[in-house]
């Protein structure tokens, strides 16, 4: 297996062709609080290296991330966990490969913390599965700036417009085609499907399954 850092502000798109079994990816996101403590507590100093580079590719032989991947405990909840999860993967990334360089690409990028345009962003990215933190995080904004912003563009909260977004996706799932319920929860990024029906019922007046009756009733 192998593993890529990219910076904030960056995307990767690429095509994955099945060989002999399913292909597991797993993301995870620093915020610039965890990377600065980590670059605090190892001592890391230094001006910004703008030659780091715009990713960080290592290639794990010994399946020491998928190992990191197994240690995680879900039903651990305590944001202390998560934030100590955070600093030992930080670590294993520089034991792993180049410390230098990733250190470098750290700083840089930590240094510039672009901010990027949100609705080529929201236009051009499948965000119904994305938090508002991490939609902010990939603004390159922080929590209440990219609120702010977001405000000052749609005239509503990124919250709102995040659900009205995912309700009328899961509409059209739902009346146009085989999609059941819970896959349409699914879809739209709704892990509680108590809470996607009571939402959906608030949208459009209609639970979804009645929505389902009446459009399999018109296919007849």
């Amino acid at each position: 297996g192998s593993a890529i850092f990219l910076p904030q502000g960056a995307t990767l798109h690429s095509d994955y062709v099945k060989q002999t079994q399913s292909l597991r990816a797993c993301l995870v996101f620093f915020d610039q609080q965890v990377i600065t403590e980590y670059l605090s507590k190892t001592g890391i100093r230094g001006a910004a290296n703008t030659n780091s580079g715009d990713f960080y590719v290592i290639h794990d032989r010994q399946a020491d991330f998928q190992s990191f991947m197994a240690s995680l405990k879900t039903d651990i909840t305590e944001p202390g966990y998560f934030n100590v999860k955070l600093q030992e993967l930080l670590h294993l990334i520089a034991w792993k490969g180049d410390a230098q360089r990733f250190h470098a690409l750290l700083l840089s990028k930590g240094a510039q913390t672009p901010k990027r345009n949100l609705r080529r962003l929201l236009e051009a990215h499948d965000i119904l599965h994305l938090s508002v933190r991490d939609l902010a995080l990939l603004s390159g904004r922080s929590l209440s700036s990219f609120q702010r912003d977001f405000k000052a563009s749609y005239q509503t909260t990124p919250q709102k417009w995040l659900q009205e977004k995912r309700l009328a996706h899961a509409h059209r799932l739902l009346d146009g085609g085989d999609c059941s319920v819970t896959e349409a929860a699914a879809a739209v990024g709704y892990e509680n499907i108590s809470h996607f029906i009571r939402a959906f019922r608030l949208k459009y007046g209609q639970t979804p399954k009645q929505l389902k009756t009446k459009q399999l009733k018109m296919a007849k």
